[in-house]
């Protein structure tokens, strides 16, 4: 669906409309042209705007009209929004102590912890929905659990089911994390997981014992 102005009526099925990712990529391009117009400059004083758009980013601000930068060091392929979130919260750390982190999925939580030792400031997550949201800071959750057990969370949340990944019928994650917190080899595990690139083979002998451990004796499923 292109996108030809401002005044164009948003879709009724908004949900759908953003599922396509040429229309979130047409509707990040648009934002970025829109708010490039000197209309913008007087919600811009005293503030900076960093705008992605396919692999680019720039910094919107306003000096009685709007001036665009590129920053080239937030310039990424990242398909995904949630890891690109944590490169531009390490950007963000260079001047600031305190960043809040706003999104409603377990996967940006799980990869706040597992980063959250190379982002110098305190991060807080924003989550949840309409009048049921809350703060949680993420540096006391990975003070608490320790950080051997915060590089293990990538491996482990992906493993037993994340938004890419499919989850194991009738398991959860609860015994994997209490695996990861208690047992020094399902962490190495995890960590290596995590690390992986490309993902090792489901049966690599690291990732079937994880798997025997987590879901139950092998030989009986």
């Amino acid at each position: 669906m292109k996108i030809h102005s401002g005044s164009q009526k948003v879709p009724r099925q908004w949900h759908k409309f953003l599922s396509a990712g040429s229309n979130k990529e047409r509707l990040a391009e648009f934002l970025f042209s829109e708010w490039q117009s000197d209309k913008y400059a007087e919600k811009l004083v005293n503030r900076s705007l960093y705008m992605t758009h396919g692999k680019y980013c720039h910094k919107l601000t306003s000096h009685g009209h709007i001036v665009a930068e590129q920053v080239d060091e937030l310039q990424c392929s990242h398909e995904e929004a949630d890891t690109r979130i944590l490169l531009h919260a390490k950007h963000a750390s260079a001047s600031t102590d305190q960043i809040v982190i706003r999104s409603p999925d377990t996967d940006v939580a799980v990869l706040a912890c597992a980063f959250h030792g190379d982002i110098p400031a305190n991060i807080l997550f924003y989550t949840g929905t309409k009048h049921r949201t809350r703060y949680i800071n993420i540096d006391s959750i990975s003070e608490s659990i320790g950080g051997n057990v915060c590089q293990a969370l990538l491996g482990m949340h992906a493993f037993t089911g994340c938004v890419s990944t499919s989850v194991f019928v009738g398991k959860g994650k609860k015994k994997a994390f209490e695996l990861i917190k208690t047992e020094s080899t399902c962490v190495r595990q995890c960590t290596t997981l995590a690390k992986s690139l490309p993902p090792m083979m489901l049966w690599n002998p690291n990732v079937k014992s994880l798997f025997a451990r987590c879901m139950g004796n092998l030989e009986r499923m």
